[in-house]
């Protein structure tokens, strides 16, 4: 008997991006991006001169992949 035999794999995978969407809802400046912003002493130069968009996107959605795995 597999020890992951019953996680509904499509499930999480449906929580992971769910939780990457709302975060990036939350985090926009329409919400609560320039509070969060202004709180962390960031700046817009900041987040241009960082890490690319495509790698946080994917590390995001992985370690969002790994939590809803480890609450399944």
């Amino acid at each position: 008997m597999s020890l992951f035999q019953n996680i509904n794999l499509w499930a999480v995978l449906l929580a992971a991006i769910t939780k990457v969407i709302i975060g990036s809802f939350w985090y926009s400046p329409l919400v609560q991006g320039k509070r969060w912003m202004h709180e962390s002493g960031l700046t817009e130069e900041d987040f241009k001169k960082g890490h690319p968009l495509w790698l946080m996107a994917i590390l995001s959605l992985s370690f969002a992949f790994l939590a809803a795995f480890a609450m399944a």
